[in-house]
């Protein structure tokens, strides 16, 4: 058997990574059966906490989540407490490799079958029962259950069995080979309790659960070390500037994932602000089954008319990076000299005439329809902009404003021209397979009706790759094969904030994102006047 462990080869450890992108809550274009929208109901539970060492500093850490504003799918407070809750084997990385997370390391056999995962020794679950061997294969196997997991995850697909290899290990077989199955067990893992919520293994434990505040205690014996703050209250406010506000007061020690368009007020001297990009693209994506957006020709030219620097200033308050792809810009693999669109007006007109749409006076003009999802400000914006620039080289771009449980219905039945999307698309390569690999050959989520043999063939080396020569040249190709048929106009990336009062110690060497980790966070200044409290 081969020796691959979690810092070896493209599993190498680095040092970005962000816990609060291992699964979206409520996501655009992150989809069941072949579908592009995803909800995660809000668990509404109460049950008592486990036992809290009584030597544990009594102190509370309140955290803002602001859901006003951009409506922005991964900044909801279910979102966010599960990512203190629950963990995965595995996480993913800011850079695209797989970091350990429950399981320590890992090995593979020669054939790439057989993979063995070392788990984390001394993790127990919120209950005080140990995370065994047996423990892991249970919760994945439940995990897995799902049909709806398997599309969002192809590197979990070609997974035959589950089951302990010894104290401490479990082995998992697979009918192919798969690059894609260390970063896709992500998924976090749960011990269900009869008649009670399902336990975790992270370094808090959901005492209180409702839709808009969440009250959790401290896991004293979590695995990364106990936690040094007693309780963690997370409440839900309807704007970024009334947190902010609630923060300013004192009543609040943190605001968490502020679209950072909107974090632009957040400047104060007794607040520390970050931002970090997020994992999702802003896309105009084509139904390429439609006639008039068939031909790639056509969507390069589309392309070719979005000044990307202009809608990021416009629309996203210059808080984005142009996106020339699905490919994670921050990926190790990406290929910083790919293919990309240069803004060319001319071009475009000229292209698009000479693909039969010349769009002079009584000529014959290119026209499409766009769905865009009610209530999404960024994505609102964005759609105007865009509008507008394709108006410039004669394109007609119409929009529908729907709920978004009619854009689901309508994406499944392939009932559009065209889509206004958030989509996730990073970090890890297994993202833009679900999406874009052929409907016909995968078990995805493309509803695009895109279709290209050499997208089909660089997915198909990324997914059966073991090396990480394999992996970078089929990163270019992929790059490349994407700029010469687009399915669609990809924007930006956008970017989160984050901000934490100055009365809170935040460790400066933590490797896991802004303000991470919140376990190890400390109130070093007088706590807050009595009284006040979280909206």
């Amino acid at each position: 058997m081969a020796t691959r462990h979690a810092t070896d080869n493209h599993c190498n450890a680095v040092s970005q990574r962000d816990p609060f992108r291992n699964a979206p809550c409520r996501s655009v274009a992150v989809g069941l059966w072949g579908t592009a929208i995803l909800f995660c109901a809000t668990l509404s539970c109460s049950r008592s906490p486990a036992a809290v060492d009584a030597t544990a500093p009594d102190t509370e850490i309140h955290l803002g989540v602001a859901e006003g504003g951009s409506n922005s799918p991964d900044v909801g407070i279910s979102d966010v407490w599960r990512s203190f809750a629950y963990e995965g084997l595995t996480l993913r990385g800011g850079d695209g490799r797989p970091l350990p997370r429950l399981a320590r390391s890992w090995t593979v056999s020669d054939d790439g079958l057989r993979w063995v995962f070392t788990l984390e020794p001394g993790v127990v679950w919120h209950d005080g029962s140990p995370f065994t061997a047996d423990a892991a294969v249970e919760a994945l196997t439940k995990a897995l259950s799902p049909r709806r997991r398997s599309a969002l995850h192809p590197g979990l697909q070609d997974i035959t069995g589950i089951a302990a290899d010894g104290p401490g290990r479990i082995a998992l077989t697979l009918s192919a080979p798969s690059a894609f199955l260390v970063d896709d067990l992500d998924l976090r893992l749960q011990k269900a309790v009869t008649g009670g919520s399902a336990l975790g293994t992270g370094p808090f434990i959901p005492t209180s659960v409702s839709p808009s505040r969440v009250v959790m205690q401290a896991h004293r014996q979590y695995h990364g070390g106990a936690p040094q703050t007693r309780t963690l209250v997370i409440s839900q406010h309807p704007t970024a500037r009334q947190a902010w506000a609630d923060l300013l007061r004192g009543e609040l020690d943190a605001v968490w994932n502020v679209s950072a368009e909107r974090a632009e007020f957040m400047n104060d001297q007794s607040i520390e602000t970050r931002s970090f990009p997020r994992r999702y693209v802003y896309v105009l994506a084509f139904n390429s089954r439609r006639p008039q957006l068939r031909n790639p020709v056509v969507r390069r030219a589309l392309n070719s008319a979005v000044d990307r620097d202009a809608l990021i200033k416009g629309a996203l308050r210059g808080q984005g990076k142009a996106a020339w792809g699905p490919v994670w810009p921050e990926h190790w693999a990406y290929d910083s000299t790919g293919a990309t669109f240069g803004f060319d007006p001319a071009l475009a007109k000229a292209t698009l005439s000479g693909a039969g749409f010349p769009g002079s006076p009584n000529a014959r003009r290119l026209r499409f329809s766009c769905l865009v999802p009610q209530g999404f400000d960024a994505i609102e914006r964005l759609a105007l902009e865009l509008q507008r620039s394709l108006h410039n080289v004669n394109v007609d771009l119409s929009f529908e404003s729907v709920e978004l449980s009619e854009m689901e219905s309508r994406m499944a039945a392939g009932s559009y021209d065209a889509v206004m999307l958030d989509l996730l698309s990073g970090p890890s390569l297994s993202r833009i397979y679900s999406f874009w690999h052929s409907p016909a050959a995968a078990a995805g989520l493309n509803v695009f009706g895109y279709s290209d043999a050499r997208v089909d063939g660089a997915l198909d080396a990324l997914r059966r790759s073991s090396s990480e020569s394999v992996v970078r040249a089929a990163t270019g190709q992929l790059q490349h094969a994407f700029a010469d048929d687009p399915p669609g106009i990809f924007i930006a990336w956008s970017e989160r904030s984050r901000a934490v009062s100055r009365r809170i110690d935040v460790p400066a060497s933590s490797n896991l994102g802004p303000f991470q980790p919140v376990s190890q966070w400390r109130v070093h200044v007088a706590p807050r006047t009595a009284g006040a409290s979280p909206r």
